[in-house]
């Protein structure tokens, strides 16, 4: 029986298969124990012309010098059968990622942009040509009990030889000497020239508490959702972590990090949201001052929060200085420089995060809300719809492209992708009160006053944004009751407060109040 349900259910163990075998027969072998019928090899010549072309290959000699400069780690496989374990294999495509993102020489793809390959490892050749680098890294991870089983193979995409491949049996305690290992030794194989300061980077562990470890993993992996339920369970897991190692500097980030969307998407007030954050960032940076990912929390704290701008500004140019293929600390730059006006510098900071990270929802969404706040509506708009086919459940992107479609007056379209991004985001009072401003916008006043009774009745369980609130008052032309709603803002220090005042079309029609001169400077813009 244990057999049956094996066959059925479960991969083969690939990693039984010797080092050297060459990747088209590997890919043949998988071809053939494909689960489903119609993915197998539908005629024995197909066999054949894979094994010939094999043998073709193994007789040509790899030319020595042929440097490989642009690399991509496919998601690892989780093996196991057990996703629950799905963290793990995650994790340590992300790790191997990171370590070797370190290496100047060396352009590695992120993580976002491998994702939709997540699957495919036995397709290492078609999908390093669709993403455009010179080799490929797969891998397997298999856990049974204490015992960790990973398979690595580094492919070279050109012409197929496997450039490099090893197995390693290790405790589970031992995953960070395993990572360390992969990474090492794939860059020995791609004959990079390392600086001591270089292999130190490569060896850098944030924690030594292989529980702690394995929390962080689940906490990134749950954050990666943006879902209000997986940002909850992201926090809770990062403080797991904590508690199993109360050093654990890149934990304190992301538990910083996982309180920041919590307020942009109005799930809780300010308050409740951004001195967690800011105390996460800097006990992350008590324990590792270089630590780009926290800086970059002390920069969206000091923009949307404090008001303090050229705070912001400092502690963001600091980020990017440590880490200058951060994306998030691009795309924050790009929004404290929407905040100044400076709109081309910030749509080349954006641009600049969107290609060191094309495939991110959360990035090509930033692109379309700056791309709205710069008064681009074409281009927002152009964007907003390509990066919804990415992800069509990704409420973010269909939120700023519901508003840019607003601005070019295509109010049934902004109002058809608001009620998706209402529906994707659990009712999110943010979304809500957004179609209300698209009613107001529109004309259809009864609509818009039906989403504010709505919001009245939500706002005894939940947060509601008074920006969201104000925005809707002012597409209603009732001033006095905007202006009651954004001083609301004031005192609530709203995340959106500064964008309304500074960049935000709905409100064109109160910027020559003077009421509204009184918040721009009280704010300090």
């Amino acid at each position: 029986m244990d057999i049956i349900a094996s066959v059925l259910k479960m991969e083969p163990d690939w990693s039984a298969l010797s080092p050297d075998t060459p990747p088209r027969v590997r890919d043949l072998l998988q071809s053939c124990l494909r689960k489903e019928s119609y993915r197998r090899l539908q005629n024995i010549s197909e066999a054949r012309a894979e094994i010939e072309a094999a043998l073709r290959a193994l007789t040509v000699v790899p030319e020595p010098d042929r440097a490989i400069r642009s690399l991509a780690v496919l998601p690892f496989v989780n093996t196991s059968g057990d996703p629950e374990m799905e963290y793990l294999s995650d994790g340590l495509t992300q790790s191997i990622i990171s370590n070797l993102s370190q290496l100047p020489q060396l352009r590695v793809m992120s993580h976002s942009a491998v994702v939709p390959h997540k699957g495919r490892s036995g397709a290492a050749q078609e999908a390093g040509r669709e993403l455009g680098v010179s080799a490929v890294l797969t891998g397997r991870v298999l856990q049974r009990g204490e015992t960790l089983q990973i398979s690595a193979e580094l492919v070279d995409v050109e012409n197929g030889w496997q450039l490099w491949g090893n197995q390693y049996k290790r405790k589970s305690a031992d995953i960070f000497a395993t990572e360390e290992d992969i990474a090492k030794e794939i860059s020995g194989t791609l004959r990079l020239k390392l600086t001591p300061e270089k292999r130190n980077l490569l060896a850098k562990r944030s924690t030594e508490q292989v529980e702690a470890y394995h929390l962080y993993l689940k906490g990134r992996h749950n954050w990666g959702k943006r879902t209000e339920e997986g940002l909850r369970k992201a926090i809770q897991f990062f403080r797991q972590a904590i508690d199993h190692d109360p050093t654990y500097a890149l934990a304190y980030a992301g538990l910083a990090e996982g309180y920041v969307p919590l307020a942009y998407y109005g799930y809780l007030a300010p308050h409740d949201v951004w001195p967690k954050a800011k105390a996460a960032a800097n006990r992350a940076l008590e324990i590792d001052p270089d630590l780009s990912e926290a800086r970059v929390v002390l920069g969206s704290f000091k923009t949307v929060y404090e008001w303090d701008l050229p705070g912001a500004e400092k502690e963001l140019r600091t980020a990017i200085q440590l880490d200058p293929n951060y994306p998030r600390a691009r795309q924050s730059m790009a929004e404290y420089l929407t905040l100044k006006k400076q709109f081309a510098e910030a749509a080349a900071e954006v641009r600049l995060a969107l290609e060191m990270d094309p495939l991110s929802l959360h990035m090509n969404a930033a692109v379309v809300m700056h791309s709205y706040f710069g008064r681009r509506y074409d281009e927002a708009t152009e964007h907003g719809r390509s990066a919804v086919e990415l992800d069509p459940t990704f409420y973010p992107t269909r939120f700023y492209l519901g508003l840019a479609y607003a601005q070019k007056q295509q109010y049934a379209e902004a109002a058809a992708e608001l009620q998706q991004a209402r529906a994707l985001s659990d009712n999110s009072t943010l979304m809500v009160a957004s179609l209300g401003a698209v009613f107001a916008a529109w004309g259809k006043e009864a609509d818009a006053r039906n989403i504010l009774a709505e919001l009245q009745e939500l706002s005894r369980r939940k947060h509601v944004s008074q920006t969201s609130l104000a925005a809707i008052f002012a597409g209603l032309d009732d001033k006095d009751q905007a202006f009651a709603a954004l001083e609301r803002a004031y005192s609530e220090r709203s995340t959106w407060l500064l964008y309304c005042l500074s960049v935000d079309p709905r409100f064109d029609s109160l910027r020559d109040e003077a009421r509204f001169g009184d918040l721009v400077r009280r704010v300090g813009l």
